[in-house]
């Protein structure tokens, strides 16, 4: 499979970090699910009931209010909150598969799921943790090579958001790839 073309043996940890909705407010919404509707309130719970383990930080800052005068100025406090859901390893599988088959249950995808929450900007960041065939320490995502990233990010993302109705426009696909993955790279997205 794809880890195998860049000699990675797992991933073994995945942090996906979510910022709760604007307009949130502790004091008046519910605070498990932020007050969130739709597909994104699916999405929300899903990460809530399949992640590893949770953490959370509450963040107060200072608001901008229109007034009706142009030259004043009027603050407001806001409250916001940053929550990390974490993916551990768990035997052969890591975690996160446990997200995507719960999504899919409920007809959603988890590449659109994410892409929804990064279009409403609740969606802070996504890590991996990695281990490689010919070491036992593991490393981050950004510790990979560019043609390394753009592999796994490309056919990662057709294969999350795999669906019948799919046009996928690539521009200059291999250009940071090793020569022969390059050869390897169309029937590595056929199979994607």
């Amino acid at each position: 499979g794809l880890l195998q073309h860049i000699d990675l043996e797992s991933i073994l940890d995945v942090e996906i970090v979510l910022r709760s909705p604007d307009g949130y407010d502790p004091a008046r919404h519910e605070p498990k699910l932020w007050n969130t509707e739709g597909s994104i309130r699916r999405v929300v719970a899903a990460l809530d009931e399949t992640s590893s383990s949770q953490s959370s930080r509450r963040n107060q800052y200072d608001v901008e209010v229109p007034t009706f005068d142009p030259e004043s100025v009027k603050k407001k406090r806001a409250d916001s909150e940053d929550r990390v859901y974490r993916y551990e390893k768990e035997g052969r599988n890591t975690g996160w598969l446990r997200l995507a088959q719960r999504l899919e249950t409920g007809n959603d995808n988890l590449y659109l799921a994410l892409e929804n929450l990064r279009a409403r900007d609740m969606l802070r960041s996504v890590s991996f943790l990695l281990r490689g065939k010919h070491s036992a320490d593991a490393f981050s995502f950004d510790q990979l090579s560019e043609g390394e990233k753009q592999l796994l990010a490309v056919v990662g993302a057709i294969t999350l958001a795999n669906q019948s109705d799919n046009l996928v426009l690539l521009d200059e696909p291999d250009t940071h790839l090793n020569p022969h993955w390059s050869w390897d790279y169309p029937g590595m997205l056929t199979e994607a």
